[in-house]
């Protein structure tokens, strides 16, 4: 059984996939760039917390614990010793870690003699050099280098400010183990003073002794170093990452899973007109003896090994997609990952791709493959036969329409009611709902292009009979158009609407004179510099004022925050989004107010209690207000600037808020400012701090954006498909109309006077399910960013949708011309 099965697939169906190659190849090349789309993204986002698993893991070895700051400040290197005594811990490792980017990227890690405990490519490459009498130690300021980083031997170079001296070089092949070679260790005591942090230290990798309770030791820990600092797994970086990526992956991952229901459609719009045009081959086959669900199964068979086939092909293409994507990571993304990118690709990822690939197409042939049993074994026995036009049926149209209905209303709900990266599906289950509702007004589809494309002169009277014959063609030419041109308006106008909300809860920045940071404007500015810099920007000629301020990025529970500190006459970032009444309370120190993604994680309301863990102890305070704010890490805690240099041990400040003295020109007073502070700072304008922040976030829709045109392109593609399958359906048809007279150019404009009408119906189709999927994209990112997403249809989406539907139009020309070049002779012979 299983080799006639073989046999006939060979026969028939390869031999038919054979024939009609161009067919085949545009099927698969449908589902391949979806494969690719859902490949680059799932490598993408696992580069960027892989990246920081292997940094990690490169270092910690088999550490069982880690004990790191709440802050990016660390934590007493005094609490070292209450770790040792805490029975249950082997051994406690100290670590100072420090990322820099000049004049490459590289990793500047401090360590002492405790590092050679840990099994890790750290402990293996330190091994050989940490001897009492090694160069490392005999040097001044010396310290280990790979080699990849290109320094010689006795080689002086500088980090922050300070000079050290490469003493030992460790070759190529024994330093790619960490960070691939790019790597600077120091002594503790040395990195401790590069880094400005006197007597702290970044991490603690704990070894616990055999057989001990990792739960119980984890309590133990935190009670010996009086909740001043995290105690967790080795991989909560990794994770408290992953919470941060969530704005650019909702939306490529939005964007993917609709590109997937797309070519599901595509695919089955494919395979119903491949049943269609092998009704001869497949009539053959019932009249000797074959059965309906034989030869249906086999025309599923052929769309699985298609799918297979397409993911074969999707899964590189997506591999050098997200490599592309991870070599372009946008600097803030950069700054939440903390590490040097690797190109990561998890296992998983490949077998969920191919599954992914075969249900879509398998899904998709199980409906085309209801047409074989319309046809009848009588229909081989005739030649010539003229197939009457096939209406879609009235049960179709209600069962679609009461479906397409109840996948919209379960969208809906899933985005409103529903947190996480589930509700990413909901709009892929709302375009889904949209196909449907397209399947119930099929006829009214249908009636608008015939309507239409008689009103296109004597070519336009020819196609509408055309499409009178041949409805479903007709509707399925015009879905396809109708799709590209939905997620062009969709994601442009969810993206648009994203950067717009975004942009008006930072619109008070625009009003500072200037801003002086200790990062590029581009970043979250939380990097703390002296006290005294405060005062020195006081006396800077032409100064008025100087409003200080902080931020950083804070581990509360499991997850990583952002932590703002004000000070009165701060008016930019979170300020502007208190009512005055929270802020004079949140300024006065009663209290503190959080962002809703945050509120919403832990279960916070206004008038709770939050505890919150600090270098100083845990502290409890008042929530006294709820706020939207976008954030790239799980949420924000805006408190006074005073409590917050207490609680988390930071004086001074990360940023400072200028304001200039009346007639004062900004260009000279920035000239002033950086040739004051040279390159230990940032000094720019309001208005450049504003465009840097809206650019991150319009950069992390970039892939979205680029997702969303390939879509168009594939359409463009499946409908030059379908018109040149319908333009081999009707060669006999226009061989007649070429016999009694039409001329090329009139055979010609009469296909392209249907794929303008029928297009030009989709086009209308796709920007009424386009503005539907653009509302609910909407709910999806206000749940996901955490800000009120303000929906609002902009008049350019019209620009997108008429270049979504010229690239399907284009699709129309080869189609027209192969019409038109048919010979007369062979097209009027065929049977």
């Amino acid at each position: 059984m299983i080799r006639a099965g073989l046999s006939r697939l060979r026969v028939l169906n390869l031999r038919e996939i054979a024939a009609h190659g161009g067919r085949t190849a545009a099927s698969v090349i449908v589902v391949a760039v979806s494969a690719a789309l859902l490949i680059a993204v799932i490598t993408t986002y696992s580069s960027l917390t892989g990246s920081v698993t292997q940094l990690t893991k490169s270092i910690a070895g088999d550490a069982d614990l880690a004990v790191t700051g709440f802050t990016d400040t660390g934590f007493e290197e005094s609490l070292l010793g209450a770790i040792d005594a805490t029975p249950g811990v082997k051994a406690a490792v100290p670590v100072v870690q420090l990322q820099r980017s000049q004049p490459e990227p590289f990793i500047m890690l401090g360590v002492d003699f405790r590092a050679l405990q840990l099994h890790s490519s750290l402990q293996t490459t330190l091994a050989p050099y940490l001897k009492i009498d090694s160069k490392l130690l005999a040097v001044k300021d010396g310290v280990l280098v790979g080699e990849q980083m290109g320094l010689a031997e006795g080689q002086q170079f500088a980090v922050s400010g300070q000079t050290l001296t490469a003493a030992v070089v460790v070759p190529a092949d024994v330093a790619k183990g960490v960070n691939d070679g790019h790597f600077v260790v120091a002594p503790l005591a040395l990195a401790q003073r590069v880094a400005g942090r006197d007597h702290r230290v970044d991490a603690a990798f704990v070894i616990a002794e055999p057989n001990t309770d990792l739960g119980d030791l984890t309590s133990r820990i935190t009670d010996a170093v009086g909740h001043r600092a995290v105690v967790s797994g080795t991989g909560l970086r990794a994770a408290q990452v992953e919470n941060a990526l969530t704005l650019t992956r909702s939306l490529t991952l939005l964007v993917a899973a609709v590109s997937l229901v797309v070519a599901a459609f595509l695919v089955f719009n494919a395979m119903n007109m491949s049943v269609a045009q092998r009704r001869p081959t497949i009539a053959l086959v019932r009249s000797i003896g074959a059965k309906r669900s034989v030869v249906a199964t086999d025309v599923v068979i052929e769309a699985a090994l298609s799918g297979v086939v397409a993911g074969l092909i999707g899964i590189p293409l997506g591999l050098v997609l997200g490599y592309w994507a991870i070599d372009r990571t946008p600097p803030f993304l950069l700054q939440i990952v903390s590490a040097p990118l690797i190109f990561v690709v998890p296992w998983i990822a490949i077998p969920i791709t191919l599954v992914a690939c075969v249900f879509a197409t398998v899904l998709a042939s199980i409906v085309a493959a209801r047409q074989v049993y319309r046809v009848e074994p009588l229909e081989a026995l005739l030649s010539a036969r003229l197939q009457p036009a096939e209406q879609i049926a009235r049960r179709t149209t209600l069962v679609a329409g009461v479906l397409g209905a109840a996948a919209i209303v379960a969208a809906s709900a899933i985005a409103k009611f529903v947190s996480g990266l589930v509700v990413v599906g909901a709009a892929a289950l709302f375009i889904l709902g949209v196909l449907l509702l397209g399947v119930a007004f099929a006829k009214v589809m249908v009636a608008g292009a015939v309507w239409l494309s008689k009103r296109l002169g004597p070519s336009g009277q020819l196609a509408s009979a055309s499409i009178t014959r041949s409805p479903r063609r007709a509707w399925a030419t015009a879905m396809t158009v109708g799709i590209a041109v939905a997620v062009g308006c969709a994601v442009f106008g969810a993206l648009n609407d994203l950067v717009d909300s975004a942009s008006d809860s930072l619109s008070r920045v625009r009003n500072t004179d200037l801003l002086l940071a200790g990062t590029p404007p581009a970043s979250v500015p939380d990097v703390a510099f002296p006290a005294e810099w405060e005062g020195r920007v006081r006396a800077t000629p032409g100064v008025e004022s100087v409003v200080p301020g902080q931020f950083a990025h804070v581990t509360v529970g499991d997850v990583q925050t952002q932590v703002a500190g004000l000070a009165p006459g701060n008016n930019i970032n979170v300020a502007p989004l208190l009512e005055p009444d929270a802020l004079h309370r949140v300024l006065a120190g009663e209290g503190v107010a959080i962002s809703q993604p945050l509120a919403d994680r832990f279960g916070y309301s206004v008038g709770d209690d939050i505890s919150v863990g600090t270098p100083t102890g845990i502290h409890t305070t008042k929530v006294v207000a709820q706020f939207r704010f976008v954030s790239t890490d799980a949420g924000l805690i805006a408190m006074s600037l005073g409590d917050m240099r207490q609680w988390f041990d930071r004086p001074g400040a990360t940023y400072l808020a200028i304001t200039l003295e009346s007639g004062a020109n900004v260009a000279d007073v920035q000239s002033r400012l950086r040739a004051e502070f040279g390159d230990q700072a940032y000094v720019f304008t309001g208005q450049q701090a504003f465009e840097a922040t809206t650019r991150n976030i319009t950069q992390a829709g970039s892939l979205a954006v680029g997702l969303q045109w390939i879509v168009a392109v594939i359409a463009a593609i499946a409908l030059m498909n379908t018109l040149t399958l319908a333009v081999l359906q009707r060669r006999r048809e226009f061989g007649v109309l070429r016999a009694i007279g039409a001329t090329r150019r009139r055979i010609a404009r009469m296909v392209l006077a249907e794929a303008l009408a029928v297009g030009v119906v989709g086009g209308v189709i796709g920007i009424v399910g386009g503005e539907l999927v653009h509302y609910i994209s909407d709910i999806v990112l206000t749940t996901t960013t955490g800000i009120d997403i303000s929906f609002g249809a902009n008049p350019l989406m019209l620009l997108s949708a008429a270049i979504a539907l010229v690239l399907c139009l284009l699709g129309a020309i080869p189609p027209a011309l192969r019409a038109a070049r048919l010979n007369i002779l062979q097209a009027v012979t065929v049977e």
